[in-house]
């Protein structure tokens, strides 16, 4: 993974220190409610049709966040961290806030996908995203049908 460039490695440090600050007391449900305030929430036609659909918006999400997604089979690599310095440094509270900013955007999108989980350096420059099927939660409401 790269660093940011000093200006933005700047800004990057003043949202992230926040976010860490705001999230480090919040568990679980806490970080989906946090994401949810970041990501609009879409009328029932602009949701995801289809899995690919549904990982294509996160990618987008992402890559506007400027973490260099690169979609393939299941998984979303970020192969850019804003918050480079803070992960090395803070690791599990910044990848936490990142994982739970993919939940909760999927969530709100009611997508057929949900991030479980996110691995921190995974592999030589990316952090690895795992996206799995799931229900989507209007038709949880609706009793499955």
């Amino acid at each position: 993974m790269t660093p940011a460039s000093p200006s933005r490695s700047r800004h990057a440090r003043l949202i992230s220190t926040h976010s860490t600050v705001s999230a480090a007391p919040v568990a679980g449900s806490g970080r989906r409610s946090a994401a949810r305030r970041l990501w609009y929430r879409p009328r029932p036609a602009a949701r995801p049709t289809s899995e690919a659909d549904a990982a294509g918006r996160l990618t987008v999400l992402f890559d506007d966040l400027d973490f260099d997604p690169k979609p393939a089979d299941g998984v979303i690599r970020l192969r850019h961290c804003p918050f480079l310095e803070l992960a090395e440094e803070y690791g599990p509270l910044v990848c936490d806030v990142h994982l739970g900013l993919m939940q909760g955007a999927l969530e709100e999108l009611d997508a057929p996908l949900s991030a479980d989980r996110l691995e921190p350096f995974a592999e030589p420059g990316a952090c690895v995203a795992h996206l799995r099927r799931t229900p989507r939660l209007s038709s949880k409401a609706a009793g499955g049908r």
